[in-house]
């Protein structure tokens, strides 16, 4: 995303994963780097099938908007694809996630009813003020549209 080139959201896709698998550092690239506090959150898009929602004012991991709060990899969750299939005609189980990184106390999740949340076709820029004054963001699209965009500030408790 233009505004900061060291940020980097990543995805996960995982399909048709039958047993549970451990993430790893080095299994994204670069990768994620804990050697100098760097810390990420993980947002799973289903519930179920649909969409996994944050509520406003609300406890993101104890919601489940977050799947885990990343500081170490240990604390990457397991995949493990056991959500049934969607529709019909489809012949994959299949699960997405994204890890955002967390910075200056704050985490960007984006467009979270789309696939790709945080895309340079979308945010001119993202600047993530600091002392944790909140983040500033520059958007692409058409006039009218509505465009609904979710941020967290991340608490010692979740």
């Amino acid at each position: 995303v233009p505004g900061d080139n060291s940020l980097i959201w990543h995805y996960v896709l995982s399909i048709n994963v039958t047993i549970p698998w451990m993430l790893s550092a080095n299994d994204f690239y670069p990768a994620l780097d804990f050697t100098s506090g760097h810390e990420w959150v993980v947002h799973s898009w289903f519930t179920g099938h649909t969409p996994t929602i944050c509520q406003n004012n609300a406890l993101a991991l104890h919601t489940g908007c977050i799947v885990s709060r990343v500081r170490e990899e240990k604390d990457l969750p397991l995949i493990h694809n056991t959500r049934p299939i969607m529709v019909k005609n489809d012949t994959r189980m299949f699960d997405l996630m994204q890890v955002s990184p967390v910075v200056n106390g704050w985490v960007l999740l984006g467009e979270v009813g789309k696939y790709v949340r945080i895309s340079e076709q979308r945010f001119k820029f993202v600047r993530f003020l600091r002392n944790g004054g909140g983040i500033e963001v520059g958007l692409m699209g058409s006039e009218d549209e509505v465009v609904q965009i979710v941020a967290l500030k991340p608490d010692s408790t979740g």
